[in-house]
């Protein structure tokens, strides 16, 4: 701890002159860019959602619904609500983290170091993509872990569930978190009123699934999802150890070792110590976080794709961030200050930084702000030609948010993004988009999908059946042409 013959308020105002230096670094960060992939497909689902249509049946994307509802509510206030929600769920994740922080015996400065400095580095490092599902989901985690051991059980429950309907796959690793701390501290009551939180915490997204005519839509997603996660594997590798080759890059390695290194010290101290009531909240602390690592490489291992899905191993990341600093109050009892930058410095580590990332994330920032409230190019295309009617959209993770004020107009196929490398259960997405395209007055064709029309292939694959025929069908019903590098189809009379 820091010693009483120094004013404790002096490395108070320190730490907080950072962390506000530290936001005017990191926001530029954390701006959702349409132009990221998926991103602008978040954006028109929520848009569609806001002009009527319901989730997975009238408008389709594969992510869990609360995570959806959240980016229409925000939308339905201000496009700028996109920016607002991130920031929010930052906070959120930093404010639990103190919260757990103190429930492991940390003082209140070490605990705002850990929480306000550290946690937005790591959160917000170089798998961290602004606007995607896996920062609502690691706040919600942090959120109901921090209830849990504050002996809010109900409340515990309560986000247990909505992370359930927000980001599905962070769930397992809660859940395990919440069994170390259930048997670390077992008592039947607290199960019961954790139970109780999870029913009634996970009626109201089910009631909202029902009244909204979601919920077979959601279960058909949730079949699809499993059928995602096991396509496009490397063939000559098990599984699991694909799914893990597959999503990782340089940052989880590095993440992962510092982990790992900081769990086998821990433990090596944690077994030299005489058993103590202190000791029991350390074991607690290196139980939780030990779970949380495995569980987290578990879920990978089943579902891991992408780089962006490395994400949830910051949850273990930031709990030992804890347990690291705790070794820091020990050493640098005497010298605050050098506490400070070393928890800096391994928060930056485990955050994985880019720095061509974040210069080119300032540099674009201003252009990223103005493109929340503008038009995009195929929204700007479409309403040349129509304000009215029905339209369909064939395009690919290219979107950039194209259905941001075409409320007027009613969207004809559900599957708006579609892609040559899809897996099984997405091909019969092929066949449902030739049914619908002949009810849109308007087709848009995105700018990048365009050429891929144009494409002669001998091969009988399900991707160039499928093209082939809506060449066919444009040529035979409909009127095209380029507006800004976007094709345009208007129906023939």
């Amino acid at each position: 701890m820091f010693v009483k013959n120094r004013p404790r308020i002096k490395p108070f105002y320190i730490a907080l002159f950072i962390a506000i230096f530290q936001w005017v670094i990191i926001f530029p960060r954390v701006v959702p860019d349409v132009k990221l992939p998926d991103r602008g497909i978040f954006v028109s689902v929520a848009e569609r959602l806001l002009a009527g249509d319901s989730l997975y049946s009238g408008v389709w994307e594969n992510k869990d619904p609360i995570f959806y509802w959240l980016i229409a509510l925000g939308r339905f206030f201000s496009p700028f609500a996109d920016i607002v929600f991130e920031i929010l769920y930052i906070l959120i994740a930093a404010t639990s983290l103190y919260f757990i922080s103190r429930s492991f015996n940390f003082c209140k400065i070490s605990a705002l170091i850990i929480a306000y400095i550290a946690c937005p580095i790591v959160i917000t490092g170089g798998n961290y993509y602004p606007g995607y599902s896996h920062l609502p989901g690691t706040a919600l985690t942090l959120a109901s872990l921090a209830f849990l051991l504050r002996y809010r059980y109900f409340l515990s429950g309560l986000l247990l569930s909505f992370t359930l309907f927000t980001k599905l796959t962070t769930a397992p690793v809660l859940i395990s978190m919440v069994i170390v701390v259930l048997i670390a501290n077992w008592k039947l009551q607290k199960i019961k009123m954790l139970l109780l939180g999870i029913m009634f915490g996970s009626a109201i997204p089910v009631t909202g699934l029902f009244v909204r005519g979601e919920f077979l839509g959601y279960i058909d997603n949730f079949k699809f999802n499993i059928a995602y996660a096991n396509e496009n594997l490397y063939p000559s590798w098990p599984r699991p150890v694909a799914h893990i080759l597959k999503s990782s890059n340089s940052i989880s390695i590095s993440l992962s070792l510092i982990i790992i290194l900081i769990l086998i010290t821990e433990y090596s101290r944690l077994k030299k110590a005489n058993f103590s009531e202190n000791q029991l909240i350390d074991w607690t602390l290196w139980g939780v976080t030990s779970a949380s690592f495995i569980t987290s490489y578990i879920v990978i291992s089943f579902t891991g794709l992408w780089d962006h899905h490395n994400q949830i191993l910051y949850i273990p990341a930031l709990l030992s961030l804890i347990i690291f600093t705790k070794f820091t109050e020990l050493v640098f009892q005497h010298k605050p200050y050098l506490m400070i930058l070393v928890t800096i410095i391994l928060a930056i580590l485990l955050s994985g930084p880019k720095p061509s990332t974040l210069l080119v994330t300032y540099k674009e920032m201003k252009q990223e702000l103005l493109s929340l409230n503008s038009l995009s190019p195929e929204a700007s295309a479409i309403l040349t030609v129509t304000k009215t009617g029905t339209y369909a959209r064939i395009g690919t993770n290219d979107d950039q948010g194209h259905a941001y004020a075409l409320s007027n107009l009613k969207l004809a196929c559900p599957y708006f993004h579609l892609y040559p490398s899809a897996p099984i259960a997405e091909k019969t997405f092929f066949k449902k988009t030739l049914d619908c395209l002949p009810s849109a007055d308007t087709i848009v064709i995105s700018s990048t999908f365009s050429p891929m029309l144009n494409v002669r292939s001998m091969s009988n694959t399900p991707w160039i059946i499928f093209m082939s025929n809506v060449s066919q069908l444009l040529e035979k019903k409909y009127d095209c042409k380029k507006i800004n590098e976007v094709t345009i189809c208007s129906k023939q009379p």
